[in-house]
């Protein structure tokens, strides 16, 4: 409702286990190493109520990148200089349920005739000239709930390849590289939309009138199916990275180390979403938006930007069992402030993060590190088109028109890493 306060329940469970794995192997003699390795290269969920307001903008969200292997090969040319090359294969995919509303103008002045002529929206009575005319079927207005939507996309196999150096001139400095390419991914699922009886029975009573006979058809209007469901896919090319770092050792116990990323997020302009048939719900909302929309394809607009970030680190030699690491990072916002969602919380902020490493014996080692956020984002009325721009023009993507709204997230990550060597 107006003024509405959201305070998400991201995850029924409070903790997300992300593993990963990896082996490198070294031939006694060689210049060569060889591994392996999986990991998480990009996760989000959230999860909220049935009577939470941001279920119409999302009500449950996944989405993961996971690298399941990463054959690498790696070279040392000589005591100063090595190089090495990965290749990816991934698995990507993404789940999205929510409640469709229509806050639009239109739709609400649609309401006001409805009340008029048949009465509130909990006493509906029949329209004398319905047979000319009828709008009494079903209760339609701007908050009204109008359908619930599943989109369900994986892609199985994605590559991508990385390549980076290391260079130790002295024993105090080292320098490293890395690039990581960019990747094209192909999702394939379906969509589902389960539409309210309100919904779909002022639409079949609609048609059934004379002048709905007439001009259903001309402006694309719902036959009141029940539900719809396609075969729908996505393309997107997921962003490539570049890193650099340099370690400095300024005494036999502290090394300090600085680190620089960059993302081209630049990528994620728009997500289209093309289904293998047209539909209805689509066609309607092509006569107000003709740019996103047609019968059989969805353009949600993104306008990420690309980022670079910079952290900065120490390393504290205790003992020849014991260190003790620390530091901070800037994470800039990679969102443009004219189409971020309702539930970006994840805005420009400070990572905070502590560790330790301890060696058992000569062969084993125990690393520890806990990493610490929180963020913020205020969204002014009128100012995203994807969540709450007041216009004639407005659709289900824009759930929240002329609302304030006040997103917000903090996050600790924890992890344990164990190498063994033999």
């Amino acid at each position: 409702g107006h003024g509405a306060k959201t305070f998400p329940k991201f995850l029924p469970s409070p903790l997300i286990v992300l593993p990963g794995w990896g082996v490198s192997i070294n031939p006694p003699g060689s210049k060569f190493s060889f591994a392996n390795a999986a990991f998480m290269q990009m996760t989000f969920g959230g999860d909220v109520e049935d009577d939470d307001p941001l279920r119409y903008s999302v009500q449950r969200q996944v989405l993961q990148r996971y690298t399941y292997a990463s054959p690498t090969v790696a070279y040392e040319v000589n005591d100063e200089l090595s190089i090495g090359l990965s290749v990816g294969f991934n698995h990507m995919g993404m789940y999205q349920k929510m409640t469709i509303i229509n806050p639009n103008l239109l739709v609400g002045a649609g309401e006001l005739i409805q009340d008029a002529l048949c009465g509130p929206p909990d006493d509906r009575r029949g329209f004398a000239l319905s047979f000319l005319v009828n709008p009494c079927g079903g209760n339609i207005g701007p908050f009204d709930p109008a359908a619930d939507t599943i989109i369900d996309l994986e892609d199985k196999l994605s590559t991508h390849w990385t390549v980076g150096l290391l260079w130790q001139p002295t024993d105090w400095l080292a320098v490293g590289v890395n690039y990581q390419s960019e990747s094209d991914v192909k999702m394939n699922g379906t969509m589902s939309m389960e539409f309210t009886s309100d919904f779909y029975e002022f639409f079949r009573q609609y048609r059934r009138s004379l002048f709905g006979a007439l001009t259903a058809d001309t402006f694309n209007l719902p036959h009141g199916l029940a539900r719809e469901q396609a075969q729908i896919s996505m393309d997107l090319t997921f962003p490539q990275k570049f890193d650099i770092g340099v370690s400095l050792r300024v005494s036999p116990r502290w090394k300090i180390n600085i680190d620089a990323h960059w993302v081209d997020w630049d990528v994620f302009n728009e997500f289209v979403i093309k289904s293998d048939r047209d539909l209805e719900i689509l066609a309607v909302g092509m006569l107000l938006r003709f740019d996103i929309l047609r019968p059989n394809q969805l353009i949600i607009p993104q306008g990420f930007k690309s980022t670079w970030s910079i952290g900065v680190g120490a390393e504290y030699t205790v003992n020849d069992r014991l260190k003790l690491r620390f530091g901070v990072e800037h994470r800039p916002d990679s969102m443009d402030s004219r189409y971020v969602f309702a539930n970006a919380g994840l805005a420009d902020t400070i990572l905070f993060g502590a560790g330790a490493e301890y060696k058992w014996d000569t062969e084993s080692t125990m690393e520890f590190y806990l990493s610490y956020f929180q963020s913020s984002r205020a969204i002014p009325a009128n100012s995203s088109l994807n969540a709450n721009t007041d216009s004639l023009l407005n659709l289900v993507t824009n759930p929240y028109a002329g609302l304030d709204i006040e997103a917000s997230m903090k996050v600790a990550m924890w992890g344990i890493k164990y190498t063994k060597q033999w």
